[in-house]
């Protein structure tokens, strides 16, 4: 059995895509904050991305109106830096207790490149493994199988 050629394996483009994505929306968060917000059971929450990170804001208290994520007061100097660090926060100031997740697009990045990295190796050692399996004599396959009993092809069961 011949592999296949990397460039025709699923793996390989899904990595292509997904790195690319990454790429794409570090770009745009560095364009504008752009979020999505709700209210429910009493709790704010806003999904995003701006300043370089994908950001995750919870707050304990209903608001009247969803707040842009650029205009949140825990993210006002935040989202201007290129390389942000990761980072968790919690903050209870009496009023509302705040919850904010800040994922940067770098580390993303390589976590996405090290995922897809280490299933290219993989694949190339079972590509490797399997080809290797296919070139054995028949001499040795039959060594390897000895406890399955022979039949000859016109064999059936002693049936005449």
């Amino acid at each position: 059995m011949i592999p296949r050629p990397i460039q025709h394996s699923i793996t390989y483009w899904s990595g292509v895509v997904t790195l690319l994505f990454i790429l794409f929306a570090w770009v745009a968060s560095l364009q504008k904050a752009t979020s999505i917000s709700f209210n429910t059971l009493g709790r704010h929450l806003s999904l995003g991305h701006g300043g370089s990170s994908i950001i995750i804001l919870s707050v304990d208290k209903r608001r009247p109106s969803p707040v842009p994520i650029d205009q949140e007061p825990m993210l006002a100097d935040r989202l201007s830096t290129t390389i942000p660090r990761p980072s968790l926060e919690s903050r209870d100031d009496g009023k509302e207790r705040t919850f904010l997740a800040m994922l940067p697009h770098w580390l993303t990045f390589i976590v996405a490149a090290g995922i897809w990295i280490g299933l290219l190796i993989w694949r190339e050692y079972r590509v490797r493994k399997i080809s290797v399996g296919d070139r054995q004599t028949p001499g040795t396959a039959a060594i390897v199988h000895e406890d399955l009993p022979f039949q000859a092809p016109n064999d059936h069961h002693g049936i005449k």
